[in-house]
């Protein structure tokens, strides 16, 4: 690993719960979070200030991605 990588890490300990918490990092985390990242009031993670947590949807091509997911 590298200090330019972008990566991915689930950050929810294991086991059944409310939400899932996935930390994504690196030169590309924005881009990546743009087109996987859905948010209820249609924010895109690039348009956010920078160090927040958003609230929303992983996609999986069009459709909420996830085991379980609605």
């Amino acid at each position: 690993m590298h200090l330019e990588d972008t990566i991915a890490a689930i950050s929810t300990p294991l086991g059944e719960g409310g939400i899932g918490v996935v930390r994504l990092s690196g030169p590309e985390a924005l881009r990546i979070a743009d087109r996987v990242f859905a948010s209820p009031r249609g924010r895109r993670p690039s348009e956010s200030p920078s160090h927040r947590i958003l609230y929303g949807h992983i996609l999986d091509g069009q459709e909420v991605g996830g085991r379980g997911a609605p």
